[in-house]
């Protein structure tokens, strides 16, 4: 079959945090994953409102753990940084406040809080100075449960650089998009080049090489990336895809 452009799409996983021991995802019930969560705040979802898993109660304080399976050579192997985790985190916690009210106190554990792209520093600056999401610059060590309750104990070195101890009714993971071998496999096949993350060699994307530039990409290949960004790629695609098609056959 002779084609004029090729569209890599290969899209990914969600990443599984049960590798993290001390944070013991597969055995507390109010552990969640970020995608998890999505579901609980969906009007769709499986409790229609914001509730915690165990007892159905409706949280007063929420924990956000970063860069779960991320900037992490020791777990997971990956030590570069997903590039939306930031994001969702803080979009998460906004959306989580916005349903239950100011009586809702929410926490974003982070070791660099990274808002790259168009808006994302008026968007953090908001979420901290307009809906109070605390933001704490610290990496932790481990979730405990606190006997005779269903809450969950987080130690965490603060500012001050004092050992510290908080209850928190939920805690999320944000983990990484989890990238599958197929799409690796797909690259090579294609003798595309990809980066350690893997994502695309940024020298495609400017090459003068005609086959090169005939492989455009969308996600997962150039790295996990929010709705317009894709949604923005995938139209400019469409456009050099059908370029490149009329200008091979003339």
């Amino acid at each position: 079959m002779n084609v004029g452009a090729i569209i890599l799409a290969p899209g990914f996983k969600p990443y599984d945090p049960s590798r993290y021991l001390t944070y013991k995802y597969s055995k507390y019930p109010n552990v969640v994953t970020s995608m998890e969560f999505e579901r609980i705040l969906s009007a769709t979802g499986p409790y229609k409102a914001l509730q915690r898993p165990s007892d159905h109660k409706p949280p007063k304080k929420i924990a956000w753990l970063q860069c779960i399976g991320s900037r992490d050579i020791h777990l997971c192997d990956h030590g570069y940084c997903s590039s939306v985790c930031c994001m969702y985190a803080v979009k998460e916690a906004v959306i989580a406040k916005e349903h239950a009210g100011e009586q809702l106190e929410c926490a974003i554990f982070y070791m660099d809080m990274r808002t790259h792209g168009k808006d994302f520093e008026r968007y953090y600056n908001g979420a901290r100075e307009k809906h109070g999401v605390r933001f704490i610059r610290s990496r932790v060590p481990t979730i405990e449960p606190i006997h005779g309750s269903e809450d969950l104990l987080i130690p965490y070195v603060n500012d001050k650089g004092e050992m510290t101890e908080e209850s928190f009714d939920m805690v999320v993971l944000s983990g990484r998009p989890r990238d599958i071998p197929e799409s690796v496999e797909l690259a090579k096949k294609l003798n595309i080049e990809l980066t350690e993350s893997p994502v695309l060699q940024n020298r495609h994307l400017s090459s003068n090489n005609d086959r090169e530039r005939r492989c455009f990409r969308l996600r997962c290949f150039p790295g996990a990336q929010r709705y317009s960004s894709v949604r923005h790629r995938s139209q400019l695609s469409r456009i050099r895809s059908r370029c490149s098609s009329e200008g091979s056959k003339k």
